[in-house]
């Protein structure tokens, strides 16, 4: 209403926009926090949840079968799966320091992590196999030699990955998934140079130590 007592279109004094928007924005450490909760559904049974579980482990296999066919060996396939979760410890520590939340994000990283981890192991297995069969070392040399001959370039190339992650430390939406591939790789290629070792070793038939010589004295 002017001064007139007439009405005055609302085109003229501004810009009406049809929008959703949430009516209580809620925070928590002055972050926005959005609450979500779930129940147990009643019309499902125990053996309708270990199905849908098969389901979501059935993809699983396939990877199996392909590492099965690289190692020839079920022992090393053992092995090789279990560096995967190697990456969590840095993963767990990276967002927990910068507050990052673990969800659908996250979880996505800690898949091509896992890839990650076991690829550098399938790498360091088969330079030692190379040396136990090609250069004909004991086990136990062709394991320290293969951890220094893979060292260098496993290293770089966690190194090129992390370099390549921190731009998207920026971004809202792709920021968890980043901080979870930087620390997992940083930590996780570290710890997979030094896992591979021990279990190398302990799942060969021989594990031989260097045989230390008594010192000769000579006599005149």
């Amino acid at each position: 209403m002017n001064h007139d007592g007439k009405p005055v279109p609302i085109s003229q004094i501004g810009h009406v926009e049809m929008r959703p928007e949430d009516p209580l924005l809620r925070r928590r450490d002055r972050l926005l926090t959005i609450t979500v909760r779930g129940d147990i559904d009643e019309s499902l049974q125990p053996p309708q949840v270990s199905v849908e579980i098969q389901k979501q482990l059935a993809p699983i296999f396939p990877v199996m079968i392909v590492i099965i066919l690289q190692t020839r060996s079920f022992p090393t396939m053992a092995m090789v799966f279990l560096t995967g979760p190697l990456g969590l410890i840095g993963t767990v520590a990276t967002l927990l320091l910068f507050r990052q939340p673990f969800g659908f994000n996250s979880i996505l990283g800690l898949i091509g992590l896992a890839g990650i981890l076991m690829r550098n192991t399938l790498i360091l297995i088969e330079q030692i196999r190379n040396n136990v069969h090609d250069e004909k070392r004991d086990p136990y040399h062709a394991v320290v030699e293969a951890t220094v001959q893979r060292a260098r370039p496993v290293l770089l190339t966690a190194m090129a990955a992390v370099l390549a992650f921190i731009p998207l430390t920026t971004s809202v939406f792709w920021g968890p998934m980043a901080y979870t591939l930087i620390g997992g790789t940083a930590i996780g290629t570290v710890l997979t140079l030094f896992f591979c070792r021990p279990c190398t070793r302990s799942g060969s038939r021989s594990n031989r130590r260097p045989t230390v010589l008594p010192p000769v004295h000579s006599t005149r």
